[in-house]
């Protein structure tokens, strides 16, 4: 019988992953689930399953249900309470989990860029200091930027249907919707249209939002980043490849 694979995605790395999955490893059994915040979810080999999975104790349920051996989790660098959920539920199954996390941005040390612990912190850093600043955050920490004062911004959104949710917490905004990846050249043109002077972005790392880091670096913008929150313990690669022989080493997922 097919040993069972879980990947928690919703990043183009773990879609990648899947993918990789599928061609070296057709013997395995794979299954990946998203937590639904998108509305066009990815086409992935194997059964995908979208929305929220009930907290460590739902997905401890669901590691059951479907008599998963293995759990690799790929979620974005902060999406600390999904990768500490996974902890939770690996651990009350005795399911064997790994980490698969995005390689860091390696930065010119001469750059204008200044990491902060958190978004308050880069709110207040951005206030009285900027005139247009580009908020490459996602929008469920926009909220941070409530108070600021007299400074424009221009926030970036993966989907239409949650623009009307900015229009709250800021007032003076801009909002426009795209998916990456993105070319270097466009942003570089979108930072200069809009006049941008500060870029506020969570450290993610990876390929597929860089071209935005490009560009600042290239216009000479002040970067702000956001500092990634810790990872969970456990065994961490930072590749496809390196996931892969991880895998292949476990007696369970011999071929």
């Amino acid at each position: 019988m097919s040993a069972t694979i879980l990947i928690l995605g919703g990043t183009a790395q773990a879609r990648e992953l899947a993918h990789a999955l599928a061609e070296k490893r057709p013997d395995l059994n794979l299954l990946s689930a998203i937590a639904g915040l998108t509305r066009s979810p990815p086409k992935i080999p194997g059964q995908l399953f979208v929305g929220a999975l009930g907290g460590a104790p739902g997905l401890a349920d669901f590691i059951r249900r479907h008599d998963i051996q293995m759990l690799i989790d790929a979620t974005h660098p902060f999406a600390a309470t999904i990768s500490q959920n996974a902890v939770h539920a690996c651990d009350a199954t005795a399911t064997q989990r790994l980490r698969l996390d995005r390689p860091a941005w390696v930065l010119p040390r001469t750059a204008n860029i200044r990491r902060v612990a958190d978004f308050t912190a880069a709110a207040d850093l951005v206030a009285g200091t900027s005139n247009s600043t580009f908020l490459a955050i996602g929008h469920k920490n926009l909220g941070a930027f409530r108070a600021v004062q007299g400074v424009h911004f221009l926030v970036r959104l993966l989907d239409p249907e949650t623009a009307d949710a900015v229009t709250g917490p800021l007032k003076n905004c801009t909002v426009i919707c795209a998916r990456p990846p993105f070319r270097q050249a466009d942003e570089e043109a979108l930072l200069r249209h809009h006049d941008i002077d500060t870029l506020v972005s969570k450290d993610s790392g990876g390929t597929a939002t860089r071209a935005k880091i490009d560009a600042a670096l290239k216009l000479d913008l002040r970067i702000v980043l956001v500092r990634r929150p810790p990872p969970p313990p456990g065994d961490t690669v930072n590749s496809i490849e390196a996931a892969l022989k991880w895998l292949d080493e476990k007696p369970f997922s011999a071929p």
